[in-house]
């Protein structure tokens, strides 16, 4: 079976990419991709904002 990539958002099956337009909703706020919320992830328990706020 071939293997599918997914890298890139324009390129086909490109709806699975972490950079993919659509927005996630986690814990009560709301991010514009899950690659925003991956990053955000690196800064839990310092002072940041957060993706709402």
């Amino acid at each position: 079976m071939p293997t599918i990539r997914f890298y890139r958002t324009r390129d086909a099956y490109g709806e699975f990419s972490n950079f993919a337009p659509y927005p996630i909703s986690l814990r009560g706020q709301v991010w514009p991709t899950s690659e925003h919320y991956f990053q955000a992830q690196k800064f839990v328990g310092t002072d940041t904002k957060t993706a709402s706020g």
